[in-house]
């Protein structure tokens, strides 16, 4: 994990959108947890990991 970020409280009865992208130049995925409040997006939590073997 090379970085991650919680940022808001997951409410009950949230209705959460994991967004995943990769990165194959990089072999990082970056995450995205979030969900609406009206017209907002809440982003609740973020993060980077490096992908692949140890002895990269």
């Amino acid at each position: 994990m090379e970085v991650i970020k919680f940022q808001e409280p997951i409410l009950p009865d949230a209705i959460i959108t994991l967004t995943l992208n990769w990165n194959e130049d990089t072999q990082k995925l970056a995450f995205k947890y979030t969900s609406m409040s009206g017209e907002n997006v809440v982003v609740h939590s973020s993060g980077k990991m490096k992908l692949g073997s140890s002895s990269e």
